[in-house]
């Protein structure tokens, strides 16, 4: 999901000692390759594409597929329905009809994730207020007709069929209200849908067995840190994969930087499984951290917390591997905020958590070059990791995400990072600026802006969403980049050794095209104005993607839908090997 915005001062929470100092820094993998392959192009080609017309308010948030009626389902979170879009003809994708849940639950919240099969919809929506349990709603995908509708967690936030389509599990993250005095707890459901969703089951795999190990996970890794909460409290999950055999589900606990293993059958959370930290200073890790209008990749004093958005699973050789596009979330409420900007006042550098230019929590600058920190200047950093002795001054500086994906392998005894992509996806778009493929204003540029470095101090190209798919007997990972936008394939066969196959992207990145002109056009307010209609740059903001494999296609060839949250549009890829 999008950041939640920083709404006010707070006081800062110290946690150092072990909890940096244990986890392992990420040196796994190797790419084959980091640069364009001009004999690898064009997997992807697209179709077809809706549009909402609506810009900026959520209208496609997440996609999904029913073979059965050749349809897809297009989750509007604003308006708490689901566009009903025909893709019999995917090059002419048309609406049906939507999905309104006011029709049927009086004061709903937003409507957050549905996963379509054998006929069934499953909806699933949160309360307002959202601390309160959330329900799933089961629709006929056909007539549209409501079968049944259950309450599960609170805030539930995806939900997805396991393969043998005995289970709904629903990923329910229990967010704290804004001022941090409500903080219901995270949970995973599990309904058993194999009587029909007219007669379900609902089971929850909580976390409160773990409320007395809290110091044992952060000690691990596992990032528990909210005011007051406890671990049930604190562990938010965001997204699921369930392996082949349907009896494993691993959850993303994203803002504690973890996967939560449950045993669907046992409806129970076997284990938390930290993911570890990131060294941006290594060469292979490079990044542009700086708003400088150039491109600049390389090695920071840095480190991150993977904290990835969206998980994937596929099988290779009889193995389970894990996919995950390592977005990065900080927690930012009015109650409590978790990250600012590193500024520098008076010649002393440190955190600025509210935006009043002041330093909010101190840097040890010792521990650092004072060149580099001035070049730094202007990067979003955490202001409670990193303070290693406890002094309430940072002697490390912690970023967000990955900027990357990686491949995650479970073992008996938790999960081993097999391969992590570096700086693969920022050097992959700079290879192709450079190849004269896309402009220099496509680097790093903001989801709905076309400025240059703008996403660099914060979330780069912000991987967000993956799927994974066979296309003629390989395996690929399709990775929808939220800032800059469009989709990238990975050649994902080989798990330890991905390589990279095409960069999709159609936005317009030229304002003269878009007919902007002026001293200082603003892509962002011509879309808000109405002088551009709401899909006329290009997809703004992938946020869901979903695969249809071959023999589930209205082509007989496997296709990609791809939901676009800023500007409302749905587009169609058929995926094909050349």
């Amino acid at each position: 999901m999008t950041e939640r915005q920083t709404l006010g001062r707070r006081s800062v929470l110290k946690l150092g000692g072990a909890l940096f100092l244990t986890p392992a820094v990420s040196t796994v993998g190797g790419a084959e390759s980091r640069h364009l392959d001009e004999k690898s192009m064009g997997l992807l080609t697209q179709i077809g594409r809706y549009e909402s017309g609506v810009y900026n308010e959520d209208a496609a948030e997440i996609p999904t597929y029913d073979a059965r009626t050749e349809r897809a389902f297009v989750v509007d979170a604003n308006e708490t329905s689901v566009d009903v879009l025909d893709i019999s003809d995917p090059s002419n994708p048309t609406l049906v009809d939507s999905i309104r849940i006011t029709d049927v639950w009086q004061n709903p919240g937003p409507a957050n994730s549905a996963a379509a099969r054998d006929g069934v919809v499953a909806v699933a929506v949160a309360a307002d207020p959202e601390t309160e349990p959330g329900r799933i709603f089961f629709y006929d995908t056909k007539s549209l007709d409501l079968l049944n509708s259950v309450t599960v967690g609170f805030l539930p936030d995806m939900v997805t069929f396991t393969p043998d389509g005995e289970s709904l599990l629903v990923a329910c993250e229990g967010e704290p209200n804004d001022s941090y005095d409500i903080d219901p707890p995270g949970s995973v459901n599990i309904i058993d849908v194999s009587r029909g969703v007219q007669n379900v089951d609902v089971a929850t795999a909580g976390f409160q067995k773990f409320n007395s190990e809290k110091e044992a996970l952060r000690k691990k890794g596992v990032l528990i840190y909210g005011p007051n909460a406890t671990v049930a409290q604190d562990l938010e999950p965001e997204y699921i994969a369930v392996s082949a055999d349907s009896k494993t589900a691993y959850v993303i606990l994203q803002e504690n930087n973890a996967i939560a293993i449950v045993d669907i059958a046992q409806a129970s959370v076997r284990d938390i499984v930290p993911l570890g930290i990131k060294n941006f200073s290594l060469p292979r890790n490079a990044l542009d951290a700086i708003d400088d209008k150039r491109i600049d990749i390389k090695p920071q004093p840095l480190f991150g917390v993977y904290q990835p958005d969206s998980i994937d699973a596929y099988t290779v050789e009889g193995e389970t591997y894990l996919v995950t596009a390592n977005e990065g979330d900080p927690r930012g409420y009015s109650g409590f905020t978790e990250f600012g900007t590193l500024i520098e006042e008076n010649g002393t550098f440190g955190v600025d958590t509210n935006d009043d230019g002041r330093i909010d929590v101190p840097i040890d600058e010792s521990r650092f070059d004072r060149c580099t920190l001035s070049s730094l200047v202007g990067l979003r950093v955490s202001s409670i990791f990193g303070d290693v002795n406890d002094d309430g001054i940072l002697e490390e500086l912690y970023i967000y995400g990955g900027r990357s994906f990686a491949i995650w392998k479970p073992t008996d005894d938790g999960i081993d990072l097999v391969f992590e992509s570096g700086d693969m996806i920022e050097s992959t778009i700079a290879d192709l600026i450079s190849k004269g493929k896309l402009p220099k204003a496509a680097f790093n540029t903001g989801s709905d802006s076309i400025q240059l470095d703008e996403e660099s101090p914060k979330a780069g190209p912000q991987p967000e969403g993956v799927a994974v798919g066979t296309v003629d007997g390989t395996d690929y990972a399709f990775m929808g980049l939220e800032e800059v936008g469009g989709v990238m394939v990975f050649d994902i066969s080989t798990p330890q050794k991905p390589v990279f196959v095409q960069y999709v992207n159609n936005r317009i990145f030229d304002f003269t095209e878009l007919g902007l002109t002026g001293p200082n056009p603003n892509l962002a307010e011509a879309l808000e104005s109405g002088e551009l209609a709401a899909g006329a740059a290009g997809d703004l903001a992938p946020e869901g993607l979903t695969f249809v494999p071959a023999e589930d296609s209205p082509t007989d060839n496997s296709l990609l839908i791809v939901a676009n949250e800023l500007s409302g549009t749905t587009t169609i890829y058929e995926a094909t090997k050349i």
